[in-house]
């Protein structure tokens, strides 16, 4: 996600010198190879004091800490933001660090790969980005962050953490875990290699995301997840009875209700994977 931030500001020329950080020197380094950054920094500290919007693309349990080792050394009027998939506890705690100068961000666009081999300059274009601002962030780095978010092309979407956990779960997390679900149904059924078709392609495909990194997120956000996973179960209970019991007329309504839903969300964009 910050490889491909980076290469998005490059590439649209936007008036901001790119510097950059990671823990490997590897991906910092092939980072700047292919010009997702111009500098690399040698410590957060570094990165911090050249910093006048910090973008922290970390897993969701990094964030926090992360922003708690860069404060001390932030720029005055300095601006953070990140770009993790569950909102509320990260909102909570950065905000406790950083109070006014923090934004919390997340992008809905993504690809099943991950690393910095995976950036991508067009991932952000035409893709929502959630902001959850608080009641105390200033209205001064909200501005700011929607600067940055359309600069690459994306449109900024403003909510509160609290919806954006509820509603991505239910349209992020939970297809993730029915993706890697399906994968494993099919594997159990002893499907051959090649016989499954474009349906099952589309519905796997975020199951080749890194299982580690969901993991995380699927935890950071369990409350909400747990919540969607149980409508899930029940809708899936109820098809599955239709289905038993051979009553067509219910199940074709069950089904009826469910495409109705998919026209009304109206989203068919195969970059949009947040």
């Amino acid at each position: 996600m910050g490889g491909s931030l980076g290469l998005a500001l490059r590439k649209r020329e936007a008036p901001w010198r790119v510097v950059g950080w990671n823990r490997s020197a590897e991906p910092l380094a092939h980072a700047v190879r292919i010009g997702a950054v111009e500098c690399a920094c040698a410590s957060v500290a570094e990165l911090a004091a050249q910093s006048d919007l910090m973008v922290v693309a970390l897993p969701p349990d990094r964030v926090a800490p992360t922003l708690a080792d860069v404060k001390p050394f932030l720029r005055e009027g300095a601006v953070a933001t990140d770009v993790a998939g569950a909102k509320a506890r990260i909102v909570r705690e950065a905000t406790g660090l950083l109070g006014a100068a923090f934004v919390g961000g997340h992008p809905m666009a993504g690809c099943e790969r991950s690393g910095i081999e995976a950036a991508d300059a067009d991932l952000y274009a035409g893709a929502t980005w959630i902001l959850t601002p608080t009641e105390t962030t200033s209205g001064e780095a909200l501005a700011q962050v929607e600067e940055l978010v359309r600069a690459v092309g994306a449109r900024p979407f403003v909510c509160d953490a609290a919806e954006h956990d509820r509603w991505i779960a239910a349209c992020s997390h939970l297809p993730h875990v029915l993706a890697y679900g399906l994968a494993q149904a099919a594997e159990s059924a002893g499907v051959p290699t090649g016989v499954a078709a474009g349906s099952f392609r589309d519905g796997t495909r975020v199951a080749a995301a890194d299982p580690v990194a969901w993991a995380g997120i699927l935890l950071d956000n369990a409350h909400e997840v747990v919540r969607a996973l149980d409508g899930m179960t029940v809708w899936l209970g109820a098809a599955r009875d239709a289905i038993a019991c051979r009553d067509h007329n219910r199940l074709s309504r069950l089904l009826a209700e469910a495409h109705a839903a998919k026209e009304s969300l109206g989203q068919d964009d195969p970059r949009v994977n947040g």
